[in-house]
């Protein structure tokens, strides 16, 4: 488990150092993507492995918003801040530029209190990570 939490989180911070002009880097921005992706997806990959959540066919394949993990929520929120700098139409209306930085910051919040929500309820039963 704790194996797969650095890995995700290593795999997140590659990926948004991988964000910006190439120029005055030492490494291109398209490596450092595949590096953090990798290691976003094999850290993911582990994590439901340890908690046997992988699919199998006989699950029912409906899907559940409120069951997400908080850090979902806070990558979501994250990539959604970072991406107006990508679309020229966002940045140009002022209106949906804000719309947009609202809902990513909306979302970044509410992974935040669930993730503190989480720690509390593991800190009263006793089991700390």
């Amino acid at each position: 488990m704790k194996t797969s939490s650095q890995l995700i989180y290593f795999g997140l911070f590659i990926t948004l150092l991988g964000f910006g002009d190439n120029s005055g880097k030492l490494i291109p921005s398209w490596i450092t993507f595949l590096i953090g992706g990798l290691a976003l997806f094999y850290g993911i990959y582990l994590y439901y492995k340890a908690e046997n959540k992988l699919f199998s066919l006989n699950n029912d394949w409906k899907f559940d918003w409120r069951a997400l993990s908080s850090k979902v929520y806070i990558v979501i929120g994250i990539l959604i801040l970072r991406t107006d700098r990508f679309i020229d139409y966002i940045n140009e209306n002022f209106i949906l530029d804000t719309l947009h930085s609202v809902v990513g910051f909306a979302l970044m919040l509410y992974g935040l209190n669930l993730f503190f929500k989480e720690k509390r309820e593991k800190k009263g039963s006793g089991n700390i990570e």
